[in-house]
């Protein structure tokens, strides 16, 4: 129980204290230099390990008129799954490897994407990657490198979630002068 006027100064002096050096540890893992590019391979020939999980040139399995949006709950992502824009523009498919994500291990990720209506991708895009943790204020120690594969397949090595809890996953497409995001929920542990 704070008593005094100097107890109360103390307090909130102590309370300054600790947050700026939580802030401080923050910042020092931001500019954390990422692991050397030997180190981030994950698989020799990631186009092989997806083709026998999700067969890429299959109409039935790629046609995104047959795979209908859904929300990813945290913790949800399996296997191939689907999630769309914030704007509505993009629907996108992806697969992680491993399956499913484990962490502080790296992982990949590989991305399809198409206008949200199923019409193949008309101009060029470009997609970034990153990680956050919402209730922490704070994203992951590495950064990803985003390959492009075809016209509208991407292939994102390097990600890591490094502590336990619900992690949300951003991709930004730029198409043009025009960037729009998308974003889904993992929960890791």
């Amino acid at each position: 129980m704070i008593r005094t006027d100097y107890d109360l100064i103390m307090a909130r002096w102590c309370i300054a204290l600790v947050f700026c050096v939580l802030c401080a540890m923050i910042a020092a893992c931001e500019r954390a230099p990422t692991a050397p590019a030997a180190k981030t391979s994950v698989t020799p020939e990631p186009a092989a390990d997806i083709a026998t999980a999700l067969d890429l040139d299959d109409p039935e399995q790629c046609d995104p008129a047959a795979l209908a949006p859904r929300q990813v709950a945290p913790g949800e992502v399996r296997g191939a799954f689907n999630f769309e824009s914030i704007e509505r523009t993009y629907m996108f498919v992806c697969e992680t490897e491993p399956d499913p994500v484990r962490l502080n291990e790296l992982f990949s990720m590989h991305i399809r994407v198409w206008y949200l209506d199923g019409r193949p991708i008309a101009n060029p895009i470009s997609i970034d990657a990153d990680a956050a943790m919402p209730q922490h204020g704070h994203g992951m120690m590495v950064r990803p490198k985003v390959t492009a594969k075809d016209d509208n397949w991407f292939l994102v090595e390097g990600m890591m979630l490094h502590m336990p809890g619900v992690w949300r996953l951003s991709i930004d497409v730029t198409e043009g002068a025009v960037t729009e995001r998308a974003s889904f929920e993992l929960e890791v542990h």
